[in-house]
């Protein structure tokens, strides 16, 4: 079976591949081998002189090809007649392991490369054991440069009972085992005569036979990870993000995962994908959609069938980590979660184990280095939509991210959940939203004013006050300090409490909003996971990012409570803009900067924002008529 010399065709299933193996075993001449054959070599990559070097043609780095190996993941496309592919050339390299598990954690097949002469390697057992722990299920074993030991079956077969007994060990599927020649092209598009005691299949026909994840994810419960609330001039809302597993049709009935519904869910009432309209789609496919009725659901949310909504939620997990980083595992930090398209505070409370990738056992352990591949317990700042790995591939992995330096640490996939109990149902009233609107002649919405202390944001929000009120608007100013008088009296100043203090913050708002009353909300939140967290609670629709901003040195000049004077001296520890980090806001519905613009202006120009979003029968400004002062 021959390559065809294209590229992807949109109209076949794209299925990802990760290539791994040691060093020197073959990987990029293999992948250069399929590119040639495909036709897909560029003039300009082709020498004016001498023979082609095909691992020249996937190492893009100029480190690469100057020391002859692989360091980062490199990419190239490939297609059958029955199929696309993009494939992920690993690099072999010990210290890069954590670029192998980048491979893997997309791809649906993983082609081991193994050196027939230098036979099986610790290495080896490493790119088996990532590819487990990252869920590949479809293992092609390539054992390359069998013309260098005279194309000897004995030794081939005894290569391949070696990979099939450590694959067994991790619990993988038997791999197919293909003996090849990757520079001369045996075996790799066409059958070998060299070979004529093999009988399986080539490394093109194997890949074409390979299962793929599809038809699982098409099969299996609908899950569809909210990623943007979208809001078109036209007054529409949408609903954006890419399914993960099962499939939407117009006129299905859809609920939110752990937020159960009283009268069952909404109805899809349109569909729309890249190429327009469409009356279904299934698993891997970007779409947005609207219902035909209001749904309170928000950036990080989980679209589900109606009858799965008060599954998913978990407070804690039993996970597989890969770790990435040359920093061990600290149980006693606090990291945060991605999730799908939610991002929580999590820590790891124990480590279960460790493999041993010599042996391939399990170990005792209590600390996790960098490469390291652990069973490890979770625990969640506040319960998240989260399936385990064999049921939802896409909504049942994550990513570890540090929170000081946002650094990505680690990646794991969920053995099991721990479940959230929830008793609590939300109670609808007898009056919506919309008809408090009518009632006062304004829509509800929330400003959440985010900066330093001292930047202005109290001033800005009383003068904003004021003026909404004088207008004859419903309004009332939600602060942090009369919160901890009250609310959140037993609330100290730890990352985990400040975190629970805004938590609460955005419940009351939200609660306030239901009321019809435009909230204006003034706290430092200094941490953009928490802001995130805050306008899902919200909900997007009626969340509006204000940020004030100032330097931390007109900020200590001004310092209208003292608070910088206090933290300079160390009476304050951990005080935001001294000795705690602030993270702007990336996208903010507006930007204040306080020492250039007058807090008059500032004032008018939230006003404006407010009263573009709060007339009943208007949506949303664009984000072209918001005004933005440089930061």
């Amino acid at each position: 079976m021959s390559a065809r010399a294209r590229y992807a065709d949109p109209d076949l299933p794209l299925v990802r591949v990760a290539i791994c193996g040691s060093v020197d075993s073959g990987k990029s001449t293999l992948l250069g081998r399929l590119v040639l054959d495909a036709d897909l070599v560029f003039d300009d990559e082709r020498p004016r002189e001498g023979n082609l070097d095909l691992a020249m043609l996937a190492d893009g780095l100029e480190a690469e090809t100057e020391q002859g190996i692989t360091i980062d993941v490199a990419y190239r496309h490939f297609a059958t007649e029955q199929r696309t592919y993009l494939f992920a050339d690993a690099p072999g390299h010990l210290q890069y392991t954590r670029n192998m598990a980048t491979a893997a954690s997309l791809a649906t097949v993983a082609i081991v490369v193994v050196d027939a002469v230098v036979g099986i390697t610790e290495q080896t057992g490493r790119h088996l054991a990532v590819c487990a722990a990252m869920g590949v299920r479809t293992i092609i074993v390539a054992i390359n440069k069998v013309d260098e030991i005279g194309f000897d079956v004995d030794a081939v077969a005894t290569l391949e009972r070696a990979v099939a007994e450590r694959a067994l060990r991790l619990g993988l599927a038997a791999p197919v085992t293909i003996p090849i020649a990757a520079r001369d092209g045996d075996n790799v598009t066409q059958r070998s005569s060299r070979t004529p005691w093999h009988v399986g299949p080539t490394l093109v026909e194997a890949l074409d036979a390979a299962p793929t994840d599809s038809d699982e994810q098409q099969a299996a419960a609908l899950r569809f990870p909210v990623r943007i609330i979208l809001r078109p001039d036209n007054g529409e809302r949408w609903i954006a993000g890419t399914i993960a597993s099962g499939s939407l049709s117009v006129g299905q009935e859809i609920g939110i995962v752990g937020r159960p519904l009283r009268h069952g869910g909404l109805a899809v009432h349109e569909i729309q994908t890249a190429r327009g309209p469409v009356p279904t789609a299934s698993a891997d496919t970007a779409v947005r959609i609207r219902l035909d009725g209001h749904l309170d659901v928000s950036s990080g949310d989980v679209i589900c069938d109606p009858t799965d909504v008060e599954q998913g939620l978990a407070r804690g997990a039993r996970a597989r980590l890969v770790w990435f980083h040359d920093l061990p595992l600290d149980t006693g930090k606090r990291y945060v979660v991605r999730a799908g398209t939610r991002w929580m505070f999590a820590r790891v409370t124990r480590v279960e184990r460790v493999l041993d990738l010599a042996s391939l056992e399990p170990i005792t352990a209590t600390t996790v280095a960098a490469n390291d591949i652990a069973d490890v317990e979770l625990d969640f700042a506040q319960a998240i939509p989260l399936d385990t790995f064999a049921e939802h591939r896409e909504t049942g992995s994550f990513i570890l991210v540090d929170a000081a330096t946002g650094e990505t640490v680690a990646a794991g996939m969920v053995a099991a959940v721990v479940p959230a109990v929830r008793n609590a149902i939300r109670e609808e009233g007898a009056i919506g939203r919309d008809q408090r609107a009518q009632r006062h002649g304004h829509r509800g919405a929330v400003a959440w004013f985010t900066g330093l202390s001292g930047a202005g944001k109290s001033t800005i929000t009383r003068q904003v006050e004021a003026q909404l009120h004088d207008r004859g608007y419903n309004v009332f100013v939600l602060a942090g300090d009369n919160l901890r008088l009250g609310l959140c009296g037993d609330l100290g100043f730890s990352p985990e409490d400040r975190s629970e203090n805004l938590r609460r913050a955005a419940e009351v708002a939200r609660l306030m909003l239901d009321a019809g009353l435009i909230v204006l909300c003034e706290f430092i939140s200094p941490m953009e996971i928490d802001r995130r967290e805050a306008r899902r609670i919200v909900g997007d629709a009626d969340f509006l990012e204000i940020f004030v901003h100032a330097t931390v040195e007109e900020c200590i000049a001004r310092d209208p409570k003292g608070l910088y004077r206090r933290a300079i001296a160390g009476e304050i520890p951990d005080f935001t803009g001294i000795s705690s980090p602030y993270e702007p806001p990336v996208n903010a519905d507006l930007s204040l900067a306080t020492g250039e613009v007058s807090i008059d202006s500032c004032a008018d120009a939230v006003v404006r924002l407010i009263l573009d979003h709060a007339q009943p029968l208007r949506v949303q400004a664009p984000a072209s008529s918001r005004i933005s002062s440089p930061r």
